[in-house]
């Protein structure tokens, strides 16, 4: 996959030659480039659940299949961990009774410890990362000497994931950037869900970056400036929850870093 260019350049985690703070790094470029150019856009932060738990065998098999995995070891490995029966282990003994093969429909999962966890997630978030790529989402850069576009959906660090959405130009509102970000959200949600994950609410928080002309500076548009919300779906699918906004010069710690969007250095001093 690493040598076809088939695995996501976004996923950061779980490849060779690749490190956290190189992620952390282009989330602070990409919010020196929007300062510079004014230009307007949005970030979520996220965080799947228990990633490597809920990934769906069959989405699993099809996205190594996609890489060239020959099917026997997918099958000696999947049909292994559907009929295992689980036991737990403690001070008193072994249990008696186990968990996993008498059920009706078999376990799913990669699972915590399995040598093909890392790997098997950066090859099923490929596909979601492709999927938003198809479909327009993401950070849009002309660069300044060269003109070459750059164009990415997020950084990813494994499962934690920081989706960016830009406008395509400077005149382009923040207010429409808000709007666009609940289908952007929608839709990494929706594919999150299609291979057996799920969002946390409480561990996901969001930034819209716009700026206001003040008749002599530049300023960071405040939440009063643009109102608004965006949501996702509670884990249990019971309704949606509205998920933290924080301002722009508000930092929060992602990949060991603290970061804000304004780019000041303060909670990380």
């Amino acid at each position: 996959g690493e040598k076809s260019n088939l695995i996501a350049r976004e996923q950061f985690g779980s490849r060779k030659k690749h490190q956290s703070i190189t992620a952390a790094l282009n989330k602070r470029l990409t919010m020196d480039l929007l300062r510079q150019k004014r230009q307007a856009g949005a970030l979520c932060s996220n965080d799947a659940k228990s990633c490597y738990d809920r990934v769906v065998h069959s989405i699993a098999s099809l996205s190594m299949r996609r890489l060239g995995a020959p099917i026997e070891p997918i099958n000696s490995m999947f049909k292994s961990l559907q009929m295992a029966a689980h036991r737990i282990k403690t001070a008193f003994g072994v249990s008696e009774k186990s968990y996993g093969s008498d059920r009706i429909e078999p376990l799913q999962g990669l699972g915590q410890g399995n040598g093909c966890g890392p790997a098997g997630w950066a090859i099923v978030s490929t596909p979601i990362i492709n999927m938003m790529r198809v479909l327009g989402f993401g950070a849009t850069f002309l660069t300044a000497i060269s003109v070459t576009l750059v164009a990415f959906v997020c950084y990813a660090f494994v499962d934690d994931t920081d989706v960016v959405h830009t406008a395509q130009d400077v005149n382009t509102s923040g207010i429409e950037i808000l709007h666009q970000m609940q289908t952007v959200i929608d839709h990494w949600e929706g594919g999150l869900k299609a291979t057996g994950g799920a969002l946390v609410p409480s561990k996901s928080y969001w930034y819209l970056i716009d700026f206001v002309w003040t008749g002599d500076s530049w300023r960071y548009a405040t939440q009063d400036d643009i109102p608004g919300d965006i949501s996702i779906n509670k884990i249990d699918d019971s309704g949606r929850e509205i998920l933290q906004r924080y301002e722009a010069n508000v930092a929060k710690e992602t990949l060991g870093v603290f970061l804000a969007m304004d780019g000041n250095n303060k909670e990380e001093t």
